[in-house]
């Protein structure tokens, strides 16, 4: 998957501050505000082929690039509370603080249109709510429901405004870790040759889309 001519790979990561059940926060600054988000999001530019996030940008607002990895993209309620504008994310004119870091901020988030961005699964492309599916585990052991193992887990994702997309790149720096990865083709012959090369190498759940329709593998 080495020619970007025929490829875009998108790798994803999640960060938490804390271990999977506890409640994690990530701190966001700006002047004397503090925005308190639950996780971030570390995309690349591919993923502009991807999953397409980019249009669920606010008017100005642009994806991220090879060659800035310090700079975020916000949700709508964040900014509201940083006072940041779609204008000065259009302008690159106001910079965040994540971890002593400065982010210029490049762009808000509809936080309406990217809960309905979904990625091959079906599922949103925010991070899991693990504190959620946690306790509706509970619940359904206490109920005495009980899920096959050919039963495919439908997870509860965080909420848009409860996390803020940052470079790939920088994610992994600060400790962040790869959830999956997704892999556009422009050759649409190349995805079933790649889908069965692929399914005889890895034991992970594998999605391929084709002619408007998704295959789980």
């Amino acid at each position: 998957f080495s020619d970007p001519g025929t490829y875009s790979v998108a790798p994803r990561a999640w960060y938490f501050s804390s271990k999977v059940g506890d409640q994690s926060f990530v701190d966001v600054a700006n002047g004397g505000a503090v925005y308190s988000a639950t996780a971030m999001v570390g995309m690349s530019p591919e993923e502009a082929d991807v999953s397409r996030p980019q249009n669920a940008l606010l008017k100005g607002g642009t994806w991220f690039t090879k060659d800035e990895t310090l700079t975020c993209i916000i949700p709508e309620a964040m900014a509201e509370k940083l006072s940041i504008t779609p204008e000065d994310a259009a302008a690159g004119a106001k910079s965040v603080s994540v971890f002593g870091v400065e982010l210029r901020v490049i762009g808000i988030m509809d936080s309406g249109k990217l809960k309905k961005i979904v990625d091959l699964d079906g599922e949103p492309i925010t991070p899991v709510d693990y504190l959620l599916m946690q306790e509706q585990q509970q619940q359904q052991q206490q109920a005495g429901d009980k899920m096959s193992e050919d039963e495919l887990r439908e997870y509860i994702h965080l909420a848009p405004d409860s996390t803020f997309f940052v470079h790939y790149d920088f994610l992994i720096g600060q400790g962040g870790q790869l959830r999956s990865v997704g892999i556009a083709m422009r050759d649409k012959a190349l995805v079933q040759k790649n889908l069965d090369e692929l399914m005889s190498r890895i034991e992970l759940n594998l999605y391929g889309g084709m002619g408007g329709r998704t295959f789980l593998c």
